[in-house]
């Protein structure tokens, strides 16, 4: 869970933190040796490496595709060829929607810019985006849309919090879209429950003596979460206390514990916020001593 904010600073005692836009690996889980790179019809991509530029999305061709080869990435668009270590793919705004395709298994669709390498025998996609964005998808995969709507922002706040206080956990981006950092899918549509929870908590992060922490997460916590040394894991930026969780108590059979344990219990969270829990109070007792900042754009 990982990533960069651009054109934003987090305010804080004084002090300035500088954020930039979330770099996440995508699709590696498939170890894609091809993929293929579909524009839509009003936003055409441009393709370039030194010396060569075409355009994806006009008169040339819709869609590239790209292949591993002999230790670099064989991009064909039409008739046109184009061969790098590395191809960066640009367009006219600054985040444009675009599919990428896994042959035969997945097709996802993302918003923002895209980059492209050859790396260990394989593609490397690497797609930069703007960090309310990538709080979306990540809400959209991470929770059920029939959360409730409370759970949903408390989510969005702990996503946001580790994306901006993470240090990076992958050479070549920030995150990974699996649950190693944070579960990606697409951008959730504008009217959705997980976009409406990211719009309104818009910047707001976790801090804990006056410095944004990485929060961490877990599916089910069966009663109680869990501290740091518990997972025979080292101190971090919060100490991660242990705390009772209600609903997991009172619906054990339901609520196993599934995950680490650490941080935010989203089956709890969506059962306190059902009766009536603000994202306050839900992040209040996940996360005690803690306090919400608000992050500023410039």
């Amino acid at each position: 869970m990982k990533l960069a904010l651009a054109a934003a600073v987090l305010l804080c005692a004084g002090r300035t933190f500088a954020a930039e836009g979330v770099t996440i690996h995508v699709l590696g889980l498939f170890h894609p040796k091809t993929l293929i790179l579909v524009a839509e019809p009003a936003n055409p991509i441009s393709a370039a490496i030194p010396g060569q530029k075409i355009t994806i999305g006009d008169t040339l061709c819709d869609s590239a595709t790209m292949t591993f080869y002999a230790g670099e990435v064989s991009l064909t668009c039409g008739h046109v060829r184009m061969i790098a270590p590395r191809i960066v793919f640009a367009s006219g705004t600054e985040s444009a929607p675009f599919v990428l395709v896994v042959p035969g298994k997945l097709r996802r669709r993302y918003q923002g810019s895209l980059s492209i390498a050859a790396k260990d025998n394989e593609l490397f996609a690497v797609v930069e985006m703007d960090l309310e964005t990538a709080v979306a998808s990540i809400v959209a995969a991470e929770v059920p849309a029939s959360t409730p709507f409370e759970a949903l922002k408390a989510q969005a706040v702990v996503t946001r919090s580790f994306l901006v206080a993470s240090h990076a956990r992958h050479t070549g981006s920030a995150f990974c879209d699996t649950t190693h950092c944070q579960f990606l899918r697409s951008p959730p549509p504008p009217d959705s429950a997980a976009s409406r929870a990211t719009r309104s908590t818009k910047g707001l992060v976790l801090a804990w003596h006056g410095k944004a922490f990485p929060a961490m997460y877990s599916a089910a916590c069966g009663g109680r979460t869990r501290t740091l040394p518990q997972n025979a894991q080292l101190p971090a930026a919060y100490p991660y206390y242990a705390v009772e969780c209600r609903y997991c108590l009172r619906h054990p059979k339901a609520s196993g514990s599934a995950g680490h344990g650490i941080g935010l219990c989203q089956r709890g969270s969506a059962g306190i916020a059902g009766e009536g829990s603000t994202f306050r109070e839900i992040l209040s007792h996940y996360f005690p001593n803690t306090e919400l900042l608000q992050l500023e754009a410039r």
